[in-house]
């Protein structure tokens, strides 16, 4: 029965994922899980909004510069960087991340936020920013202190 309950609460949680557009895939590198998430764009809040917000990201330090996103996003892609051992969330390692798309033109994203969602708190510490992803499939790489995970066949 237990084994019943687990199976049916991975079918919900994949089809609550697929329900609410969002896609989340971990890979791990030889020191770091690295957790990828493309979802819908969030509202951006500031420490101060973040106080009477209940939803949004929260942009930490000196991430509030939201300059770099195009003005046609439509997706928010976002990166977890966590020990590989210990499983515990590494707040201040930058990551390099390149989307490439299926004709192979890839494009490296700038300036990327360190933010968390308001709900969760700071736990939820990730880096991130809103992107145009267009239909088709994707390659996302990401390359945190010299060391690189591919996420393939990313779909929008």
């Amino acid at each position: 029965m237990k084994k019943l309950t687990s199976s049916l609460l991975i079918i919900a949680t994949l089809l609550f994922t697929i329900q609410a557009g969002e896609l989340e895939r971990s890979l791990t590198s030889a020191h770091y899980r690295i957790t990828l998430i493309i979802g819908s764009i969030p509202k951006m809040l500031t420490p101060e909004q973040a106080k009477r917000a209940t939803s949004g990201e929260v942009m930490v330090g000196n991430s509030m510069n939201m300059s770099a996103d195009p003005k046609n996003a439509n997706a928010h892609l976002e990166v977890a960087i966590a020990d590989k051992a210990s499983g515990k969330l590494i707040t201040n390692l930058m990551p390099t991340i390149v989307v490439t798309d299926a004709s192979g033109k890839a494009s490296k994203l700038e300036m990327l936020m360190t933010m968390y969602d308001v709900k969760t708190g700071p736990t939820d510490t990730h880096f991130g920013q809103n992107i145009f992803l267009a239909r088709g499939q994707h390659s996302v790489r990401v390359t945190v202190k010299g060391e690189t995970v591919v996420f393939k066949n990313i779909s929008r």
